[in-house]
């Protein structure tokens, strides 16, 4: 019987051994400190069995490597913060995970904030870098720190920030945050999550190293995107159309123009003469057009008004729209200038009978920043006189 007795305390004694796992220096002696290891914060407070001369002992909780010292035989515990240490080297150090690890990332260095309050938005940890400047040692220069941005469990969702040093200021500057969205903020100050995938760039963008040319788009060549060869106006006024010269394009106020003439004399001329309404540029009372620096050469000419024969029965007029630079034409001089569109012809059944006449088309080839003239060639069609009355005059650059 005593036999038994011994051995089962032998082996009693051995499993008790076997749990200790940590040594206090005592008078120079190395001595266990005799304490428990739980799988869990519910196994070690669950835990029972505990006398008062257990009280001062340790337990290792393994799940999250933490120690805590038994106050209470409740039991009652309290956790041992870790201890804030410094290292100093003068040769670089490293970590080193050597495992059988082949294909997955393993967690090589941990880094945990826990703290004895409640967490709110914005408690996060960080890894600040220190360096020595020409005049003084262990100067900030760079901050990287993880926060929640949503510190609720169900929702929890975190950001990095990146701060460093710039041109000597007082703290640490913002210089890029990366959401959990995969959202990008570069320079700055803090922004909230702008949504998936967002890049915000409170500067502008670089390509290549270098600032573009004022003016230049970012634009796809179907591999990249890069500035585009043309430039685009940088400020624009309203009512302005966007045109292009052959290289760039510019914000250009489109001409036009819309005259009254004065009603001019007929002619009997089967020829046709010009019936001098034009200018040079045109105006209030007269036909023309300055067309802009930046222009598509295009201008759309509208002419119309009443014409009638009244001296020959079953004749009447033709009418055609004309333009040309220079000195404008006068009434009765002959037929100048450009002709454009179709020739409009008016045959009266009777002396009184009158119509009406619209001519129009769309000029092509015109100049940038050049004044045009526009009137029209008036031709009695067999005889008599051909006469056009109430004239209007529209044209707008297109």
């Amino acid at each position: 019987m005593r036999r038994v007795l011994i051995a089962w305390c032998l082996a009693v004694s051995s499993i008790f051994a076997a749990d200790q796992r940590t040594f206090e220096l005592n008078s120079g002696l190395n001595q266990p400190i005799e304490h428990w290891q739980f799988s869990s914060a519910g196994n070690r407070t669950g835990a029972t069995g505990f006398f008062s001369q257990d009280i001062g002992k340790l337990a290792f909780e393994t799940d999250d490597s933490s120690w805590w010292r038994l106050i209470g035989v409740a039991p009652t515990w309290t956790k041992i913060p870790n201890p804030a240490v410094d290292f100093a080297w003068s040769s670089a150090q490293s970590v080193t995970l050597t495992n059988a690890t082949t294909n997955v990332v393993d967690n090589v260095f941990t880094l945990d904030h826990e703290s004895t309050g409640t967490p709110a938005n914005n408690f996060g940890g960080g890894v600040l870098f220190n360096l020595q400047d020409s005049t003084l040692g262990n100067v900030n220069a760079a901050q990287i720190s993880v926060l929640w941005s949503i510190v609720t469990h169900a929702a929890r969702t975190a950001e990095m920030r990146f701060l460093v040093e710039n041109n000597a200021g007082a703290s640490l500057a913002q210089s890029m945050q990366l959401f959990g969205s995969g959202s990008l903020n570069v320079g700055g100050s803090t922004i909230a999550d702008p949504g998936s995938g967002i890049i915000n760039a409170s500067g502008g963008y670089w390509q290549g190293g270098a600032a573009s040319t004022s003016g230049k788009l970012l634009q796809s060549n179907g591999a990249s995107f890069r500035p585009s060869t043309a430039t685009w106006p940088t400020t624009v006024t309203a009512g302005n159309k966007v045109i292009a010269d052959g290289t760039n394009y510019s914000s250009t106020a489109m001409s036009a123009n819309q005259a009254a003439p004065a009603n001019p004399t007929g002619t009997t001329s089967t020829t046709g003469l010009m019936m001098g309404m034009g200018l040079a540029g045109g105006d209030s009372t007269h036909g023309g057009i300055a067309t802009a620096a930046a222009t598509s050469g295009k201008v759309l000419i509208i002419i119309s008004g009443t014409i009638f024969n009244a001296t020959a029965i079953a004749d009447g007029g033709k009418v055609q729209i004309r333009h040309g630079t220079g000195t404008a034409p006068t009434n009765g001089a002959a037929l100048t200038g450009t002709a454009d569109g179709g020739l409009v012809q008016f045959i009266c059944s009777t002396t009184a009978e009158k119509g009406v006449f619209s001519c129009n088309a769309i000029v092509t080839g015109l100049t940038a920043s050049t004044n045009y003239w526009i009137d029209v060639g008036l031709a009695a069609i067999t005889g008599g006189t051909a006469t056009i009355t109430d004239v209007s005059i529209s044209a707008h650059e297109l």
